[in-house]
């Protein structure tokens, strides 16, 4: 429930895309996360009612109906993971590790386990890179590929990398290496 009484460190936790309202309206979520809403309103010269409103907004369900991707083909599907969940990950990576170098120079000194964090960070970053780097220039292209030669009653073009379910493999095993540095992050 959102409320202007509540303080903006309460409103980011309950509501993690409040932080990307908070940083467009120059609302001070971290040290000054102890404050009200209504009080860091009043310090950023914005309007309490516009905060909320666009809280709410950021807060609402897409309201994009379900797709069932079990029946879709694998191009519609690879251009559904590249256009989503890499746009996303490539938006957000750059600007959590603006947000986490701020925390790092505002309280490093003081919490050294920080500087840690940042660094299973940029590691975190550069490996999901990579990674989908990978699957868009080599295995998405050459599932889209096969998959095609199938429809069209062609015979699949050969695999440049032995067999498809090694570089499938790969990509579990980079994963399975991502969770593990989220893991130690948390």
């Amino acid at each position: 429930m959102l409320s202007a009484t509540k303080t903006v460190r309460e409103l980011a936790v309950e509501l993690p895309s409040a932080t990307r309202v908070f940083e467009r309206l120059g609302i001070d979520y971290c040290c000054g996360g102890g404050q009200s809403l209504e009080e860091a309103c009043s310090s950023a010269k914005v309007k309490v009612d516009d905060v909320l409103r666009a809280l709410e907004a950021e807060a609402a369900p897409a309201a994009a109906a379900p797709v069932d991707w079990t029946g879709a083909s694998m191009a519609k599907l690879i251009d559904h993971i590249v256009a989503t969940h890499h746009a996303y990950v490539k938006a957000e990576v750059p600007r959590l590790e603006q947000l986490i170098a701020k925390v790092v120079s505002v309280h490093g000194q003081h919490h050294p386990e920080l500087k840690q964090v940042q660094s299973d960070f940029r590691t975190l970053g550069a490996e999901l890179g990579m990674h989908m780097m990978k699957e868009e220039q080599i295995l998405f292209p050459y599932i889209a590929e096969m998959e095609a030669a199938v429809e069209a009653g062609r015979a699949i073009p050969p695999c440049v990398f032995g067999t498809v379910r090694k570089p499938v493999q790969m990509m579990v095993m980079e994963l399975d290496a991502a969770g593990e540095n989220l893991h130690a992050m948390r």
